[in-house]
């Protein structure tokens, strides 16, 4: 009888507890920003919406000076790509039983900015834009 008292108890107060909290989402994992993704060239934008959280909202990006935010707060706001990345270029040797011949040359170009939202929970979410 004393074992059904306290798992009652134990019940009652949990529901109490899980009634009582209002924190918006269930979990960070419903916190998210769409879309998590893009690929931009200088000039052009596109527009991020974070999902989940609650407001405030707090938006941030990592380097500034490649791309910039619209605002810093909202549920929505616009990326924008600032300026060509320089191409960097190396040539290389290898064996060309390798399949690739000695003297060839690998373009690395592009640029990933990470753009990122908090909320008043500090709760966060990420999306990553290449920049071409």
């Amino acid at each position: 009888m004393n074992n059904r008292i306290k798992l009652f108890s134990v019940l009652l107060f949990s529901m109490a507890l899980a009634s009582g909290c209002e924190k918006g989402s269930s979990s960070n994992s419903q916190f998210y920003i769409t879309p998590a993704t893009a690929e931009l060239a200088p000039g052009q934008s596109i527009t991020l919406t974070a999902v989940g959280g609650r407001e405030p909202l707090v938006w941030t990006v990592d380097d500034s000076t490649t791309g910039q935010l619209s605002s810093d707060n909202g549920r929505s706001v616009v990326y924008l790509a600032l300026r060509a990345v320089p191409v960097q270029s190396y040539t290389y040797t290898t064996n060309p039983a390798e399949g690739i011949p000695a003297g060839a040359t690998n373009i690395v170009a592009g640029v990933m900015n990470t753009v990122r939202v908090a909320d008043n929970q500090s709760w966060t979410a990420s999306a990553v834009i290449t920049q071409h």
